[in-house]
């Protein structure tokens, strides 16, 4: 059993422990089952160490089991929340682009008084931007969902937005008072698409700045339905096709510069994370930058890429950070389940094909 072998392992047990407790949820473990099983696998561990079947066992088992913590302690904060109907007047900051929605905008809060997420609907013909500080007098509400197949609640809650503002009375008190290096990326965004608008024409534009920044906004419905008919979505999508791209094209650019390979690796790194931060950190984005990373690491030390242990790699940093994603972000899913796609089926479909072809 060797190295890679046994990562596969851990990471298999910790996605399975997360998967468990969210998509079982509200749960099937209670805590007093959770903490048996976590000290029956130390004791296996501590009495059979010398064993490797049986360390390995008892390891994934406490990998797995901390994947089942993770997500019951982000649920359980989520089920005891009790700030619902409560009027709330006080001070946030917006902490995210607004997204705008034909009339409307939605800003997402962090708040001074009850250290919350809040989400507010305001006018989309009032200038907000991230950064700015507001003033706030609403009735907070957790949201409901609207239909049996989309859990809305859930959906913000992965985000860290637990509650809605309702009747929100609005007041500006400041500007800027975001982080500045994000910030700064923000502006670079903006004055990127906003000279993508001004050079190219559409239907073009949509298209560039589907390359470039992510999103297919700009595209016409009609352009969007050919581009899923003919499975070229992923164009346009943040994935690992724009991050090959930013990656081979800055290593390149570093060792015309004059750099070494060591170091227009780092160049191509700080280049990923610089792309995945403007494109306002999908889950997609993210996936794919994880993976991007490793995989250039692996060509600077001479080493063979593991395609299978990068996915698991991606996954376990994602979830550790925020396991509501397994379950909760279609993004995620989506972007998982056609990488695996790629790596396990695509092969298979090829030699079909070829075998078809000489038929």
């Amino acid at each position: 059993m060797n190295k890679s072998r046994i990562f596969c392992i851990f990471s298999l047990s910790f996605i399975g422990g997360a998967a468990v407790a969210s998509f079982l949820y509200p749960r099937i473990l209670s805590d007093e089952t959770v903490y048996f099983l976590a000290i029956l696998a130390l004791i296996i561990l501590t009495v059979f160490y010398k064993n490797k079947i049986a360390a390995v066992a008892s390891i994934a088992v406490l990998f797995f089991i901390l994947g089942i913590f993770l997500i019951n302690e982000k649920l359980n904060d989520i089920k005891n929340l009790n700030l619902n109907g409560k009027n709330f007047s006080g001070e946030g900051k917006i902490i995210k682009e607004p997204e705008k929605n034909g009339r409307t905008q939605n800003l997402i809060v962090s708040t001074d008084m009850i250290k919350e997420k809040i989400l507010i609907g305001a006018s989309a013909y009032e200038k907000y931007n991230y950064g700015d500080r507001i003033r706030v007098d609403c009735t907070l509400r957790i949201p409901e969902n609207f239909s049996d197949d989309f859990d809305y609640r859930m959906y913000l809650a992965k985000s860290g937005v637990n509650y809605k503002c309702e009747k929100p009375k609005i007041e500006k008190l400041g500007k800027n008072q975001g982080n500045k290096i994000y910030t700064g990326i923000i502006k670079i965004r903006n004055k990127l698409d906003g000279n993508i608008s001004r050079l190219v024409p559409a239907p073009e534009l949509g298209l560039l700045s589907g390359l470039l920044i992510g999103g297919n906004k700009k595209l016409s419905e009609e352009i969007q339905n050919n581009f899923s008919k003919t499975g070229m979505t992923h164009i346009v999508a943040v994935s690992g096709y724009n991050v090959t791209i930013i990656a081979e094209y800055l290593m390149m650019l570093g060792i015309f510069l004059g750099l070494w390979r060591r170091q227009a690796f780092y160049f191509a790194v700080a280049g990923i994370i610089l792309f995945i931060v403007i494109v306002g950190l999908p889950s997609s984005a993210v996936r794919a930058g994880i993976m991007g990373i490793l995989l250039i690491w692996a060509m600077k030390n001479g080493r063979l890429a593991n395609s299978q242990n990068a996915v698991l790699f991606s996954a376990d940093a994602m979830l550790l950070f925020n396991p509501l994603l397994l379950r909760w972000d279609v993004g995620f899913q989506l972007s998982f389940l056609a990488t695996l796609g790629i790596i396990y089926v695509y092969p298979i479909l090829e030699n079909v094909i070829e075998f078809m072809g000489k038929i």
